[in-house]
């Protein structure tokens, strides 16, 4: 299938990765000129960063699979499915105030304006990147008012793992979490974006999925809130956090004996 990637950023890279290793055709849209150029190789990009993600999609981009641009409209005009991967709040889970993107009607706005008046060939749009809840549902009935039934919404969380962030061989790429309508369950559009067998995708409704993404951010934001927290105060009490974590380990073995 051709593809579009709005976004850039490492879940969109990261999505793109996944999708040209399954054979598709993948163009990644991103306003930011100088990062399609940094992708593309015109500009310089001295982190080991760069370089570790050049190595691993170099073999899809020289076959043509995974190609850039900074051409939104023309990415989202010529695709069969359209991934939306660009950032929407830095308080996507939480209670945000003052701007039009705190709410689930302003992040449906800002994806309906991006996606722009003409899906063309899309039948399939696809939020991959944080969201507030109500946001996919709120964007699935602008959908349907604007494309018709034609069109369907998907929910792809962009839990990451940090281990493997764009190993297609991972266990990231082997098993994938997607939010789908319940019409739509098992469907050949499922068969064909994601080739994988059924084993290998843990298939939910949307609603589900966007929850899933937002309980994995505030775990992560209440986990970091706890590193803290326990760093401030093993510092304190003259104590190494790692021989705490240690014991913490130990204590956790235990009980799950």
């Amino acid at each position: 299938m051709r593809c579009a990637v709005l976004g850039a950023g490492d879940d969109g890279l990261r999505c793109a990765i996944r999708l040209a290793a399954l054979g598709h055709r993948v163009v990644v849209a991103d306003r930011d000129a100088g990062r399609i150029g940094r992708l593309r190789g015109d500009a310089p990009d001295r982190t080991a960063f760069a370089a570790e993600r050049m190595k691993a999609w170099k073999q899809y981009a020289d076959n043509d699979l995974l190609l850039f641009t900074v051409n939104v409209s023309y990415a989202v005009r010529h695709a069969e499915a359209v991934v939306y991967a660009l950032p929407l709040s830095n308080d996507a889970s939480g209670s945000g105030e003052g701007t039009e993107l705190s709410s689930a009607e302003g992040q449906a706005g800002r994806i309906l304006e991006e996606l722009g008046p003409n899906l063309g060939k899309a039948r399939i749009v696809a939020v991959h990147t944080a969201v507030r809840a109500g946001t996919c549902g709120r964007l699935a009935q602008s959908l349907q008012e604007r494309y018709g039934p034609s069109v369907q919404l998907w929910m792809i969380p962009p839990l990451s793992d940090p281990l493997h962030p764009y190993d297609p061989s991972s266990r990231l790429t082997r098993r994938i979490v997607i939010g789908v309508p319940e019409a739509v369950r098992a469907e050949e559009q499922l068969s064909a974006l994601f080739p994988l067998g059924r084993r290998r995708l843990r298939i939910t409704d949307v609603r589900t999925a966007e929850l899933l993404q937002i309980a994995f951010d505030r775990w992560i934001q209440a986990r970091g809130e706890w590193a803290e927290a326990m760093s401030e105060q093993c510092r304190n009490e003259g104590v190494a956090l790692s021989d705490l974590l240690g014991e913490l380990r130990f204590v956790a073995e235990r009980f799950r004996t």
